[in-house]
């Protein structure tokens, strides 16, 4: 989600980027193990804002990964 239009692009690419805005709105993260999911930064949580956590960042580094957050004893 992060690509450019960039110079020349096909058809197909211009359509898929001017349809990004309704791509982002549908899609969803699969977290599985959370080792690429930034805490802070991703939006990953189901809310109606952005997604993403509205906590101050005090316990761990502004760079923390969700696996930081997931027992893996218990997969919880």
């Amino acid at each position: 989600m992060e690509a450019q239009i960039g110079c020349q692009p096909s058809y197909a690419w211009r359509s898929m980027f001017s349809a990004k805005k309704v791509i982002e709105m549908g899609s969803r993260w699969s977290i599985g193990n959370g080792q690429q999911v930034l805490i802070w930064k991703d939006g990953w949580l189901p809310n109606m804002a952005d997604f993403k956590v509205c906590s101050p960042v005090n316990v761990l580094e502004p760079e923390a990964c969700v696996s930081q957050l997931i027992d893996t004893n218990t997969k919880n």
